[in-house]
């Protein structure tokens, strides 16, 4: 594998790595962009369905690792420096655009200070054009980022580096299901202590299209600590959340991190969702399949009712 094969790997992969994971969040969340929500007993369950439904969203960020041959630095164009010229010469990628197994395109920009390693101000950026690789997954949109800081090397996994990304109407089809995703994020991806990682993500400003639904993060945060060899996956977030399923926002916070399962399934934890006059519902991790609402309609910290659903019906009522 070349050096530049390698910095393009991981940083493509880094992208991956957000969503994969899930995530929670860090940093204090600025004052809601409308009026707060009200929560009512009636209205719960479609809440806590956006906050769901949202989270799962951004995971479709996932989908960014495998693409353009991440998996196979092979399939990555390669464009060395001169042999003649400074080690620091700049590295200019592209546009190379590439055909897709069975439609569409892709186009690699990329500009790199130095081939022997990432440093500040890179940038590389993917465009798709309606790309099929024949993994059930349409891509049509494009993302870009920018290295605000590196440290560590590529190719032994071990990293610290930090990117500015933009993704900019990255709409992804699946089964006749489109799920279009804007906006801006910082993200960091610290692998120092492989096989372990951790990964934080902060949003500005996030907008997620599913279908009829809609939903914004705003100064959303997302931190996912892996660790293999303990078998754990733990996520956690905070920000603000609109959706066209409530009027109004809510404001998210893992008060317990999330636990995945190897399925990446929750298996405990506790998130509150907080609306109008301090009103709470608080979703405890009951299983992989339930979660349990705790209703505090009136923000005075009882507990008012308690519903216990299912993950799957709160994303769709009708399960």
């Amino acid at each position: 594998m070349t050096r530049i094969s390698g910095i393009l790997l991981i940083a493509a992969s880094a992208i991956g790595l957000v969503a994969c994971g899930g995530g929670g969040g860090g940093g204090g969340a600025a004052a809601p962009i409308t009026a707060n929500a009200v929560i009512t007993s009636q209205n719960a369950p479609a809440i806590a369905g956006a906050v769901v439904g949202a989270a799962s969203g951004t995971q479709s960020l996932g989908d960014l690792g495998g693409l353009a041959g991440v998996g196979d630095p092979a399939a990555l164009p390669v464009h060395e420096a001169d042999p003649g010229a400074p080690s620091t010469a700049a590295v200019t990628i592209g546009p190379e655009i590439t055909n897709c197994a069975v439609n569409g395109t892709q186009t690699l920009t990329a500009e790199i200070a130095n081939p022997e390693t990432m440093s500040s101000g890179d940038a590389i950026s993917l465009l798709f054009a309606l790309c099929d690789e024949g993994d059930g997954t349409v891509m049509n949109g494009g993302f870009d980022f920018v290295v605000q800081s590196f440290e560590g090397d590529p190719l032994t996994g071990a990293f610290l580096f930090s990117v500015g990304v933009t993704v900019t109407d990255l709409s992804m089809t699946e089964a006749g299901e489109t799920e279009t995703l804007s906006g801006s994020m910082n993200l960091t991806v610290d692998t120092l202590n492989p096989p372990a990682s951790a990964i934080s993500v902060y949003a500005s400003s996030l907008d997620v299209v599913s279908g009829v639904e809609t939903a914004s993060l705003n100064e959303f945060s997302i931190v996912t600590t892996v660790d293999p060899l303990a078998g754990t996956t733990l996520f956690e977030m905070n920000g603000y959340l609109m959706s066209s399923e409530f009027t109004g926002d809510v404001h998210l916070a893992t008060t317990a991190p999330l636990q995945l399962d190897g399925l990446g399934e929750p298996s405990t934890g506790q998130l509150v969702i907080t609306g109008a006059d301090g009103a709470t519902i608080t979703m405890r991790v009951v299983s992989a399949q339930q979660v349990e609402l705790d209703i505090d309609l009136d923000g005075d910290g009882e507990l008012d009712e308690m519903q216990v659903t299912t993950w799957a019906n709160l994303q769709d009522p009708t399960v």
